[in-house]
């Protein structure tokens, strides 16, 4: 047996983000010994099919996966 197509009716990342959403995200780095979290924030300028596009407040714009959690409260289902 052969899955063709999932079922997913869990709801699609255009339901969970609009366009000019403020949201933040955390990043994080590891050096083997510890690691140190970097927040960022921005504003959502484009929603796609299973990312999100954030601009920074210097102008940078950053494509987010759908799998990331932004703090918003809301989570990127794809």
């Amino acid at each position: 047996m052969k899955l063709i197509k999932k079922n997913n009716k869990a709801g699609t990342i255009n339901e969970a983000f609009k366009v000019g959403d403020v949201v933040t995200w955390n990043t994080s780095f590891f050096d083997g010994r510890v690691t140190e979290l970097v927040e960022h924030t921005g504003t959502v300028v484009k929603v796609n099919k299973k990312t999100v596009d954030v601009e920074k407040a210097n102008g940078n714009v950053y494509r987010l996966d759908a799998f990331i959690k932004i703090s918003t409260g809301k989570w990127a289902l794809a």
